[in-house]
């Protein structure tokens, strides 16, 4: 497998400079150049920037690398196509949306997940588990950014918001387990005032591995009694 990185700590001014991509599948992330000269240089220059780099995406998906500064905020990164960038740089209008402590963005969608008080929305409205999901996840990875090397400075503050949305981060991915039977397994007492594993009954939810096998079982018989109904009334239908 081939890759490139970028030396991003050879920019000079960040706030003048776009960095168009095409990145491929495969690369290394952050941490697994951890202590190594090269990440060091990288992570000490953007924690020190002033400014954002903005990256132009031209190909179908983020590499690792790209995609872990973008997700850490590290960096402003949009897809985009070649004939879009020269007016968007001219511009220096780019598809980057503010976020704060009650508003994250998820930009490859054009989205945004804001976080408001109860009092504030109907009680009637239940809003699927996967946004809040979505919400912390994006929320906690915004909040450590610069830090991402200096985990004891926000593992205890971050903790519980990775637990409560039930997502795994650099902070959550030993203590958030998959099934009950983990939790049962390792002696782990499961926290109850979270969202919980995603399932069927979850408004939004993916169905795990073997709640599909259901659904795919139940549709194929409701296939086959449909077939069967309909050729039994063809040989009906013939017989007359």
């Amino acid at each position: 497998n081939q890759f490139s990185i970028p030396f991003l700590f050879n920019i000079s001014e960040p706030a003048n400079t776009a960095i168009i991509i095409k990145p491929g599948a495969t690369s290394p992330i952050l941490n697994d150049m951890k202590n190594s000269d090269y990440a060091t240089r990288t992570i000490g220059y953007l924690m020190n920037a002033k400014n954002k780099i903005c990256v132009f995406n031209i190909g179908k998906e983020l590499s690792p690398y790209w995609r872990s500064l973008a997700e850490l905020r590290l960096i402003d990164c949009s897809f985009a196509d070649v004939k879009s960038i020269p007016a968007k740089v001219n511009a220096k209008e780019a598809d980057f949306i503010y976020e704060d402590s009650t508003c994250v963005s998820l930009n490859e969608s054009h989205l945004s997940i804001i976080k408001q008080p109860t009092s504030s929305v109907q009680k009637t409205i239940a809003a699927p588990d996967h946004l809040l999901r979505l919400f912390a996840y994006n929320d906690v990875l915004r909040k450590i950014g610069k830090r991402y090397f200096e985990k004891e400075k926000y593992e205890n503050e971050l903790f519980r918001e990775a637990e409560e949305g039930y997502v795994v981060s650099p902070i959550s991915s030993m203590i958030v387990l998959e099934s009950n039977a983990d939790y049962e397994r390792t002696g782990i007492k499961e926290n109850v005032n979270t969202v919980g594993n995603a399932g069927i009954i979850s408004g939004g939810a993916v169905p795990e591995p073997h709640e599909w096998l259901l659904i795919a079982l139940t549709f194929s018989m409701a296939l086959r009694f449909i077939y069967l109904k309909r050729k039994k009334e063809r040989a009906s239908y013939a017989g007359k």
